[in-house]
């Protein structure tokens, strides 16, 4: 396994969907329904997004932006996510949330310089995703406010930490059922009669 490799795997789905509904019962549990509810839907909306972008570059790709030709979803990930929740932990300690911006952008960067690296996506791929990622992880940390005093996070980051553990390595067959469903013969009308116009 290649650097790259070990890297991009932290943002996997297969890691990444366990970890985030480990995250989210760990604060249910602690009684911050405010912040388990922000976490959850703005993860929601980051995948949707970028879910709505692969499909719109697979399904239009000669009529979509040149180079563009499916957002990273590690990327995203990764900066909506871990951006997000080191921004929540900043902000339990006094910080402001802004702090969640250099946080995800960095983090965005990391992965997406691993997906470059195994030549999964283009610079423009990541750079959509990035966007998408740091703009989520600014609003959950936004939406979720600043974490209760009375909020212990060590256990919730001892879940993560198991979870992420038992998960690395492992990949989510996503993008491959993103492309089936891409491929299915319903969308063949669509995309013709977009051609004929």
């Amino acid at each position: 396994m290649t650097i790259a490799a070990f890297v991009t795997d932290f943002a996997d789905q297969a890691v990444v969907i366990p970890s985030a509904i480990a995250v989210a019962v760990g604060f249910a549990a602690a009684g911050w329904h405010r912040g388990a509810l922000a976490w959850s839907g703005v993860l929601a909306c980051t995948w949707a997004s970028i879910l709505l972008l692969k499909l719109a570059c697979l399904l239009f790709g000669s009529f979509w932006v040149e180079g563009l030709h499916s957002p990273s979803g590690h990327t995203a990930s990764a900066a909506a996510a871990a951006g997000g929740f080191l921004g929540l932990i900043v902000r339990r300690h006094g910080g402001d949330w802004r702090w969640t911006i250099p946080i995800s952008a960095g983090l965005a960067t990391v992965i997406g310089l691993s997906r470059l690296a195994l030549y999964v996506h283009t610079g423009l791929d990541v750079l959509v995703a990035g966007v998408v990622g740091v703009v989520s992880a600014m609003g959950l940390v936004t939406l979720a406010g600043p974490p209760p005093p009375r909020l212990r996070l060590s256990p919730i980051i001892a879940a993560l930490a198991v979870v992420i553990l038992l998960l690395h390595g492992h990949q989510a067959s996503a993008e491959a059922a993103i492309k089936r469903f891409a491929a299915a013969e319903f969308w063949d009308d669509l995309r013709v009669g977009m051609s004929t116009r």
